[in-house]
This record gives structure tokens, C-alpha cells and sequence, in this order.
């Protein structure tokens, strides 16, 4: 189940059993979820975002630099669930797949840096100015 809940300026999504059905790797990463009973949550990321392995800092990749790192997250996260997704007030995404592994995408002067597609709603990073 795949639910948006709206609070204090914070936008978060309610999962349950939502888990990554397959990934796609271009110039930007397309993170596709699924649930039991075939309800999809689409995650694009288009612009530098950080990961976050379990004790390990922040690192910072793009997806279009030809970083091999990438390819570690894209195998990362193969059959991992969605924990909790978070869109912060200065809209920040947040996606928590447990303690091995967390990615944040800021928002970007330039480009929309990330986008939520979902049988029910859309949700996007608005350029930041």
C-alpha cells in the first residue's frame, strides 16, 4: 500500500510492503516499487544526490558522471524495501531502505532533481531559485 500524508509542511508517503521491483540506470536513476498487490510507486532521480551505506558518511554521486559507485547503489538497492519517503519543507527527498542504505536528493537551481509517480498522485522538486 502506497499512501501521501501531508503535515506541518512535511510530505511523507505511508508504505506497506513496498519493495524495489527493478532499477534504471541512464543519466538519470529510475527506481520503480512495488507492493503485493501491484500498486507502483516510480522514483526518478536526476540531478547529484548523497547515499548513505550503514556506518559509512554521506557520499555525494551524479548521475551522469560515469562514477562506478553508481552501479554499488543501483545493486544496493535490488530487493530492498522502502522504508519510510520523506519530502522536507526546503523539499529535500528523503527515501530510508533501512540502516544499509539511505538517499537524500536537494532540490536544484536548474533542474526539477527528483520526481514521485504514483496511480494517484505526482509529487516533484520544484527549481529552487
Amino acid at each position: 500500500m502506497i499512501r501521501k500524508i501531508e503535515a506541518d509542511g512535511v510530505t511523507s508517503l505511508e508504505l506497506e510492503g513496498v519493495e524495489v521491483s527493478h532499477v534504471i540506470f541512464s543519466v538519470q536513476l529510475q527506481i520503480v516499487l512495488c507492493d503485493a498487490v501491484r500498486d507502483y510507486l516510480t522514483i526518478t532521480l536526476s540531478t547529484p544526490f548523497q547515499v548513505k551505506y550503514a556506518g559509512s558518511g554521506w557520499l555525494r554521486l551524479d548521475p551522469e558522471d560515469d562514477d562506478p559507485r553508481l552501479g554499488d547503489v543501483v545493486v544496493g538497492l535490488r530487493y530492498k524495501s522502502l522504508l519510510e519517503c520523506r519530502v522536507s519543507q526546503g523539499g529535500t527527498l528523503s527515501l530510508d531502505f533501512g540502516p544499509a542504505l539511505r538517499i537524500e536528493v536537494p532540490r536544484d537551481a536548474r533542474y526539477e532533481a527528483w520526481l514521485l509517480v504514483h496511480k494517484t498522485f505526482t509529487l516533484g522538486a520544484e527549481i529552487s531559485a
